[in-house]
């Protein structure tokens, strides 16, 4: 009886210390969700072939697994939803955002080439109108669309070619704006490396060494400075985590680079570049491994902008590639065709010149 009584004693402490370690397990991890996801709302979905609709907006979201919480729909009021107007789900409605970059690996390159230092010849232009910045430096700190080329020259040399203004390019391939990107250059690596002059001596940066390199050699009294920043393509294909109390988020992220370049070039003009309309992705609706499509990014960086009192150079409404033309500038649906980096350097070029050249 004794025994009997031990073994039921025995297997009550068990049930017991089970269930306890099961309620602050579950606890500690509500605890954790809590900190990605401020605002504590959960919004349930209702899903039809692999097609989510947020119950309280009514976006639809080409998801890429079938998902039952959209963990940023209530997002805090400081980083609203933008208001979308819902695209139609691709024919085979699959997804290829797998975690990886926007080219499936962790550089931006598929048939581009990844550029050289600026070429000793320029190309020829088709207006001297905003070629008032001689004066200035023109940095760009980015990812493929600034790093490659479809023909002979990459957008940055063709902004010096409209512009008149002395061009360095740091960018790289597969850029993210947040850490987070193994083995490739983020946004925040290359800031602090410019800012403290040292060559990042990584994969497939002698691009950003080579022009790193030209900009210590170079003279730059009296001289004006603008830097241009655009990462945000790969932060969505790669699911950057968007927001939260972390330095390692896409929008804090973001701001410490922009506080960095301040602080060290406080003379300097700090601008931000959206995406462009791309084919790959259902144009940027499809969803990454968060629920999040590429206009959310978008947004927050527009918003990032706001907060500095900084031109966004609206490049989806400037450049004014679609469904419709999408071929005619992008060489693989995503990058830029040498007809499309043209229209793209002009668009920034023109952007400046409105903006800060008359």
């Amino acid at each position: 009886m004794k025994r009997t009584k031990n073994i039921l004693l025995g297997i009550l402490l068990v049930v017991l210390v089970g269930g306890l370690t099961y309620y602050f397990s579950i606890k500690f991890l509500f605890n954790q969700f809590a900190k990605l996801h401020p605002d504590g709302n959960v919004v349930s979905v209702e899903e039809d072939n692999n097609t989510s609709v947020s119950e309280d907006d009514g976006h639809t979201n080409i998801a890429d697994q079938g998902s039952e919480i959209h963990p940023y729909e209530n997002q805090d009021e400081e980083y609203p939803l933008p208001d979308l107007t819902p695209k139609p789900e691709d024919e085979n409605g699959d997804s290829n955002l797998d975690g990886t970059n926007a080219d499936g690996e962790g550089t931006d390159g598929t048939d581009g080439e990844q550029s050289t230092p600026v070429a000793t010849s320029l190309p020829e232009v088709d207006t001297d109108e905003y070629k008032v910045f001689s004066n200035y430096d023109f940095v760009f700190i980015g990812d493929s669309i600034f790093a490659e080329k479809d023909g002979k020259y990459t957008i940055p040399e063709y902004v010096q070619a409209y512009t008149g203004a002395q061009v360095y390019n740091l960018s790289k391939g597969g850029m993210c704006g947040s850490h987070g990107t193994a083995g490739w250059m983020s946004m925040p690596e290359a800031v602090e490396n410019f800012v403290c002059q040292n060559q990042a001596n990584q994969a497939d940066t002698q691009l950003y060494d080579s022009e790193l390199q030209r900009y210590i050699d170079a003279d730059h009294s009296n001289r004006g400075m603008f830097i241009i920043l655009n990462c945000c393509i790969n932060d969505y294909t790669m699911g950057s985590i968007p927001t939260g109390d972390f330095a390692d988020c896409y929008v804090e992220s973001y701001k410490n680079c922009i506080e960095r370049l301040k602080g060290e070039f406080p003379w300097a003009r700090v601008i931000v570049m959206t995406p462009y309309y791309y084919k790959n992705f259902d144009g940027g609706y499809e969803v990454n491994g968060l629920n999040y499509n590429q206009y959310y990014y978008v947004h927050l960086l527009e918003d990032i902008a706001s907060q500095y009192n900084m031109l966004c150079i609206d490049m989806y409404e400037l450049a004014g590639f679609n469904e419709n033309n999408w071929d005619e500038y992008l060489r693989d649906g995503l990058h830029p065709s040498n007809a499309g980096e043209i229209v793209i350097a002009k668009a920034l070029s023109n952007s400046l010149y409105t903006h800060f050249g008359q």
